[in-house]
């Protein structure tokens, strides 16, 4: 990771030079695609750009040391990141080969790379995908072509010292040599003349230029064809017997793609002997190449794309083929990598004890006590463990691969697994008991969650509702988020587990008889923790993992500006816009997700939502959402979602409103048709019981918390009479008013509203602060002046768990305002559709087959906020 950059490599790399876009014809080439990891991980290559672009802006020069290293990968068994490899027991890293010894730069990258995808998509991209991705990326940060890179490589499990000797080209190679190499990977002349064009940035250490410079082919002089000027200027960066110091590879432009380098050669100014060797060997077929790619760049560039995609072909693996590495520079025990907790407090154990019993108490007893310690702080069993084990001088981390039990294990091969350790049925059941309490990271379960047993649908031992909410948590192509192993009650040690099991809610699969099974698996003489491999702590996070508040960072950099700018100029002439607004994006998300299908107007095939019960006459803001959508489209044409476009209104109506701001997660697509029947079904009334509430918020997987929270959003805002007249004259149709009605309140709200008048008059939901978001919405529910029946429901209903929310609402602002933004952000990811589902309609109102009728098909606009759902 030091030395030329790159080059050196190189230039063996020379390897570098490489070339065109032909994709090769090999069998395992065809199974690669550019969209292999779609559904499983949509954003791998805006991942692997932001770790790229970072680094790049500090080491300008990475780009060409991480493109040098994807050319000694393939160019030695195969682009299958064998480069990556350490030196282990079993494997003699390439690294260490010369032409790579001291010469490559950017494993560490490679390494943030695969750290930052693995967050995201554990187990699903390849380290060799890594390393292309991150090429081709770089060419277009340095300047140069981006194309579209296939993908679908898996990672070797051996890497070759001896093949990197043999297959890298060498920077002193002559033209002969270079395409002898070359060939024997299947690489012709155009692609050596295309990919030595990456020499057209970076650097290379004198040590690879200085017989050039003094004593060429053992002549005691210099190198006849270079320019003696260049000689001079070369010269004095490496005097003989100096430093190894850096040179340019283009001493004009050196930090770009382009074709200067083909300039350089045509003057006698390629760097090393394999460069010049292009067009100073007379008569030779890559005179003309030089000359071509000299004269017009963009036959360079696609000649340059169309090779980097053939040499990234070279002897891939795929299927089943190799694995995919959890970490790029070594292969893995499966069963414990990335999963097993609690070395570090083993450790602080075990200095405890040394303290006290210095040399007595060996590290498999404090193991084994730390087990029934840790049941009996959980509510388990206590259990008395004989004592007297003593240290292993070795570790296997073959067995653990053999031995281990892993989550995916059929019952047949759970049974075998025990049974291997003298532990029959009954203990199999009672030790799988430990899942009671604890995590497992969503890695574990999502071949069941999408795609069991390889039948692209969910594991039917699922129960469906369970399925639904572990998908919520565990979204395919995700993060790799932290799950309960018992729903109820994670953190004890009780027999929930089994209850789970009996009702299809069990996490991975499993079991009885707890104690008496421990005592027997604890005189073991190897003590091994049964799928200690998924045993973590934490908490999952709710969030979509294809959505990202950076989205647009590329695409649109300044969408939030924009929508602010919109919502600021019409909010000042129209307060109630910001209210009415974040009820939109409320209206729109619990019907079929949060996908604009809200603004969709009536047409041949599709019946409106707005005219719906609870939206008819009472949605506002659809004109300002049709007015962002224009100002967005001047900027980023065919870009933002109209859901997006609802979602960041919402947020930015909250700060405009003078309540907290959130990180809007971002990358929503447009439905394709709207439900009337669901806007109908779905959305609250505002005169709902709190019952009835609840279970329309939990359709929407929505706590009562989320319940408590959202309602908050009638802290600003207006209603018409007719939402709550019959609180004020027939409640129930007793005859009376609602008795949870302060009666100040009452009066005032029958003179705005008399018994039989047209029910369109307005009045604030909040009587003392009605334009701006804060906590007294909780503090009028405290003095039975909430405005709805839905809104008083919280705090009147006798016994209700939301009455505690309630008060700590009223008393801490923040902390309303830190359960507002939570909630808000987990109801804007309510079945979103992402990727390539539904669309991006350059009109709001319409799908994009209907646009043309746009000016024969007005705005549905209400001028009068409604308010006719409860939220």
């Amino acid at each position: 990771m030091r030395g030329f950059h790159g080059t050196v490599t190189a230039l063996c790399c020379v390897v570098v030079v490489l070339g065109v876009f032909p994709l090769s014809l090999d069998a395992q080439a065809q199974q690669l695609d550019p969209s292999f990891y779609r559904n499983t991980c949509p954003r791998v290559h805006s991942i692997v750009r932001e770790v790229v672009r970072n680094v790049s802006k500090k080491d300008p020069r990475m780009l060409a040391s991480l493109i040098r290293l994807h050319f000694h990968d393939c160019f030695v068994q195969g682009c299958d990141a064998s480069v990556l490899l350490n030196n282990t027991a079993t494997i003699v890293s390439e690294q260490q080969a010369l032409p790579n010894n001291n010469s490559l730069r950017g494993l560490d990258v490679v390494n943030d790379i695969k750290t930052a995808v693995e967050n995201a998509c554990p187990g699903v991209v390849s380290c060799a995908d890594i390393l292309t991705l991150a090429s081709e990326i770089s060419s277009v940060l340095g300047g140069g072509p981006d194309w579209k890179v296939p993908l679908g490589r898996r990672d070797s499990l051996t890497a070759n010292r001896t093949l990197a000797n043999e297959n890298l080209p060498a920077p002193f190679f002559n033209l002969t040599r270079l395409k002898d190499a070359f060939r024997k990977q299947g690489l012709d002349t155009t692609d050596l003349v295309a990919l030595s064009g990456a020499h057209t940035f970076g650097r290379a250490h004198c040590s690879f230029i200085l017989d050039r410079l003094y004593n060429f082919s053992g002549t005691g002089r210099p190198d006849p064809t270079l320019d003696t000027t260049y000689l001079q200027q070369l010269r004095s960066q490496c005097p003989q017997g100096g430093p190894n110091n850096l040179v340019n590879f283009d001493p004009t432009t050196p930090d770009t793609i382009d074709k200067a380098y083909y300039s350089n050669l045509v003057v006698k100014k390629g760097l090393l002997q394999s460069d010049q060797e292009l067009f100073s060997t007379p008569g030779a077929d890559t005179i003309p190449i030089v000359t071509r790619f000299n004269s017009d760049q963009k036959v360079f560039f696609d000649a340059f794309e169309a090779s980097m995609i053939k040499m990234g072909n070279i002897g891939v693996l795929t299927g089943k083929q190799g694995e995919i590495r959890k970490h790029c520079n070594f292969q893995q025990a499966l069963p414990n990598n990335n999963s097993i907790r609690g070395l570090d407090v083993v450790n602080d154990i075990k200095t405890a004890v040394e303290n006290v019993c210095p040399n007595v108490v060996s590290c498999a007893d404090i193991l084994t006590i730390a087990a029934e310690v840790s049941s009996i702080l959980a509510g388990g069993p206590s259990i008395k463990f004989p004592l007297g084990r003593r240290d292993s001088l070795t570790a296997n981390r073959t067995l653990a691969n053999q031995n281990l039990p892993s989550p995916f294990s059929t019952l047949g091969q759970l049974k075998d697994a025990f049974s291997v350790q003298k532990l029959d049925t009954t203990d199999l059941v009672a030790l799988s008991g430990a899942h009671t309490f604890g995590r497992a990271h969503c890695f574990f379960i999502l071949s069941r969650l999408y795609n069991f047993s390889g039948t692209g649908r969910p594991d039917p031992t699922l129960d469906p509702t369970y399925l639904q909410q572990l998908r919520n948590i565990c979204p395919q192509g995700g993060p790799n988020n932290l799950v309960n192993f018992d729903p109820t009650t994670p953190d004890r040690f009780d027999k929930n587990y089994y209850s789970n099991l009996q009702v299809k809610k069990g996490l991975l699969q499993s079991d009885q008889d707890f104690a008496k099974s421990m005592i027997k698996m604890g005189n073991i003489v190897k003590v091994a923790l049964f799928c200690a491999v998924v045993l973590l702590a934490a908490s999952p996070r709710f969030s979509n993992a294809q959505l990202d508040n950076s989205f647009y960072r590329d695409t649109c950099p300044r969408v939030h500006s924009i929508v602010r700018e919109v919502l600021r100029n019409v909010s000042k002439s129209d307060p109630r816009i910001l209210a009415s607004l974040i009820r939109l994006h409320f209206h729109d998300c619990f019907v079929q997700g949060c996908d604009a299908s809200v603004l969709l107007n009536s047409t041949d095939t599709i019946v409106s939502e707005q005219g719906a019960g609870p939206n008819n006459n009472s949605l506002r803001g659809l004109d300002v959402v049709n007015e962002i959508k224009t100002a967005v489209e001047n900027q980023c044409p065919g870009v933002v979602s109209c859901a997006d476009i609802l979602a960041l209104a919402a947020e930015i109506s909250s700060v405009l409103a003078h309540g907290p701001d959130w990180k809007v997660p971002l990358g929503r697509r447009d439905s394709l048709n709207a439900s009337f029947d669901l806007a109908n079904q779905n959305l609250p009334g505002p005169n709902f019981s709190l019952d009835q509430l609840k279970s329309a918020f939990e359709r929407q997987n929505l706590s009562t918390i989320d319940l408590v929270a959202l309602s908050g959003a009638h802290t600003i805002g207006r209603a018409q009479c007719r939402f709550f007249v019959n609180r004020l004259y027939n409640f129930n149709s007793t005859g009376n008013p609602d008795p949870t009605l302060n009666t100040t309140l009452l009066q005032a709200l029958q003179a705005i509203c008399p018994n039989g008048g047209p029910g369109t008059n307005l009045t604030n939901l909040d009587l003392s602060t009605p334009d701006r978001l804060d906590s007294n919405y909780y503090s009028n529910l405290q003095l039975q002046n909430g405005l709805l029946r839905s809104d008083q429901e919280l705090f009147s209903t006798t016994g209700a768990d939301t009455i505690p929310i309630v008060n700590n609402f009223s008393n801490n602002q923040t902390l309303f305002y830190e359960n507002f933004k939570a909630s808000m952000i987990k109801m804007s990811i309510i079945q979103v559709l992402t990727g390539t589902q539904g669309e991006i309609r350059a009109h709001c109102n319409f799908v994009n087959a209907n646009s043309a009728t746009l000016s024969t098909l007005p705005t549905k606009q209400s001028s009068k906020d409604g308010v006719v759902s409860s939220i």
